[in-house]
């Protein structure tokens, strides 16, 4: 491939990008892309983990013991999002689709509801979004990377 006149000979990227660029007919690298290495699976391989941290909630103390109701209602609803995506691609899919057209969907959001269906159904999910139900360990994850960890005091049950 090509970015501007250099040549590319490797890209990392993530879900739903990779099935994005690997099924857009009409690019240059139509066909000709490979996939090497699923870090997902090398992850697992190399801690055991069943997922890769990638994002996480923070929350002030003070924020918290203002606005616990709100911010569980907010954990809660998050949770069944995650849920949504995780176990039932086809509502998210409904839910994208209310964002117009596949185009209008992608010029939004860089993708549309037919890529994330495509890659979350049957249990795929190559997003690789975690559920409640699959809680990553973040000392163990940080461990792995050979980083401080937290003491108990940083994680919160709501």
């Amino acid at each position: 491939g090509k970015y501007g006149a250099d040549t590319i000979d490797y890209v990392f990227t993530a879900e739903p990008v990779l099935t994005t660029i690997m099924n857009k007919k009409d690019a240059e690298t139509y066909g000709k892309i490979q996939i090497v290495s699923n870090i997902k699976e090398d992850w697992k391989a190399l801690t055991g983990q069943d997922a890769l941290s990638q994002a996480g909630i923070f929350v002030k103390k003070d924020a918290l013991e203002a606005k616990k109701d709100e911010i569980k209602d907010f954990v809660e609803q998050l949770d069944k999002r995650l849920d949504n995506i995780v176990n039932h691609p086809e509502i998210v899919k409904a839910e994208l689709d209310m964002f117009g057209t596949t185009n209008e969907q992608a010029s939004r959001f860089g993708f549309n509801s037919n890529v994330i269906y495509e890659i979350q159904k049957d249990n795929q999910n190559k997003i690789g979004m975690v559920t409640k139900d699959q809680k990553i360990d973040v000392n163990e994850f940080l461990k792995s990377l050979g980083q401080e960890t937290f003491s108990a005091d940083y994680f919160v049950d709501l």
